[in-house]
């Protein structure tokens, strides 16, 4: 299933301009276009209407990547316990019921609250100490890689985040999970 990599999202006089490129096409090429669809709804609806419009588009998928309100606030929302009933990767044998939910008004208002949620400021790293020397975890795209040096680490936001990449990627053993100012 393809899907937009979107690099920027702007409003400008009126309109809705998003930078992206589908996926699946290569080499990707950035455009900067007008989303009619998304213009549409920021000028029947308001901004706050888009807001939610366009984090539910993250949240199906529809949207990948990006610094931007949208990818922090999916990361809020996938942390909210409340997300469980809504959340279409789980569980499978449940598909209907969690379809009908997501097309409620109290998901919109959950995404309205994810919106205005910050991501909390509490930060996690791994460490792993071998003899006298420490080692920090420092995840890219395709590996794990050991550093010495702390400030090369991955930060999590969510010490459910940084237990997970221990258990995916190292099983645990030696690592710790330690909070940084």
């Amino acid at each position: 299933m393809s899907y937009e990599i979107i690099k920027n999202i702007k409003i400008k006089d009126g309109k809705v301009f998003l930078t992206s490129s589908a996926n699946n096409i290569y080499p990707h090429t950035f455009d900067e276009w007008e989303c009619s669809s998304l213009t549409k709804i920021l000028q029947e609806k308001g901004e706050d209407e888009l807001d939610i419009e366009v984090l539910g588009e993250y949240e199906k998928g529809c949207f990948q990547r990006g610094n931007n309100k949208y990818t922090r606030a999916l990361a809020v929302l996938r942390h909210m316990p409340e997300y469980q009933k809504y959340d279409w990767r789980c569980p499978w044998d449940k598909d209907e019921e969690t379809n009908q939910r997501r097309a409620s008004e109290s998901f919109k208002e959950l995404l309205n609250k994810a919106m205005r949620t910050y991501l909390p400021k509490e930060r996690y790293i791994l460490t792993s100490q071998c003899g006298s020397n420490v080692f920090y975890m420092k995840i890219t795209r395709h590996c794990a890689k050991y550093r010495q040096d702390k400030k090369d680490a991955t930060v999590y936001r969510y010490v459910d985040d940084a237990n997970d990449t221990k258990q995916r990627f190292i099983g645990g053993s030696d690592w710790n999970v330690l909070k940084v100012a």
